[in-house]
């Protein structure tokens, strides 16, 4: 199948940078029965129309972080930060609209690059295995995102509230 503009996303990527990478082991050979836990964050920032082609710009992070624990107290801890560069250059595209893409689209094409990059370290740090990231559902990541933090605005709106009326009480 030919792939022409017809079926060609709104979002493209143009490049992307390892940022940050973080990396403490003392594990020699990883074993299937050590304690494994990772988080992911994706964050959009810099979405810019300056371009000569009055393209729409926009920038993307995400974090991983990754932490193996084994039973004789041994552990790797991994954080890493990529920044992806996405373009679209449909005139008809919103930046609200955009912004929306570089989350999923853009989290997502990152997120396959994190994957790529911890299963290569850990596969040359240790003697025996490696890490495998979990395939994610960005969307519902996305969605726990935004639920927790309206849970964090709630709370320091309650918190506020608290030490509102404690002053007045005063």
């Amino acid at each position: 199948m030919n792939v022409n503009n017809q079926i060609s996303a709104d979002i493209q990527f143009i490049g992307s940078c390892i940022q940050e990478l973080k990396l403490l082991n003392n594990i020699i050979a990883l074993n299937n029965d050590d304690k494994r836990t990772f988080g992911i964050d994706i964050n959009v920032h810099d979405i810019d129309d300056q371009d000569k082609d009055n393209a729409l710009i926009g920038l993307v992070d995400l974090g991983v972080s990754i932490k193996v624990a084994s039973k004789n107290k041994k552990k790797t801890k991994m954080d890493i930060v990529i920044q992806g560069c996405f373009k679209s250059t449909n005139p008809k595209l919103s930046k609200d609209d955009f912004e929306g893409m570089l989350y999923v689209n853009g989290g997502s094409a990152l997120y396959s690059f994190a994957r790529s990059l911890v299963c290569s370290l850990s596969a040359n740090m240790y003697q025996s295995g490696k890490l495998l990231l979990p395939m994610v559902n960005i969307i519902e990541l996305l969605k726990e995102k935004v639920a927790n933090a309206e849970r964090q605005t709630a709370e320091k709106a309650k918190q506020i509230s608290e030490n509102s009326n404690k002053k007045n009480d005063n």
